[in-house]
């Protein structure tokens, strides 16, 4: 863990955004960090995803984030969908 904000609840949703700055200023402080290409960032409240920052979007409106955002960090992975087509062994 980085950075653990206790009462996120209590930072107004539009002040959170400085969170994020917070974060890349930690980020900017830790050694071999330059080796690092892009950063995929998204900051949790209690039960959703508050802010998002990755290298091409963000969502920093700081209420209700789109954590579908970060998927890119995973690179391209096969999209597995639920089927009831039975696959049989061979």
């Amino acid at each position: 863990m980085l950075l653990r904000i206790k009462d996120l609840k209590n930072v107004a949703p539009k002040e959170r955004k400085v969170i994020i700055d917070i974060v890349e200023d930690c980020l900017a402080d830790m050694p071999y960090i330059h080796d690092i290409q892009e950063q995929y960032i998204g900051i949790e409240g209690k039960w959703n995803t508050v802010l998002v920052k990755t290298p091409t979007e963000s969502d920093l409106g700081g209420r209700f984030a789109d954590k579908n955002k970060l998927l890119s960090f995973y690179g391209d992975m096969k999209i597995v969908s639920d089927s009831t087509e039975q696959i049989s062994p061979n």
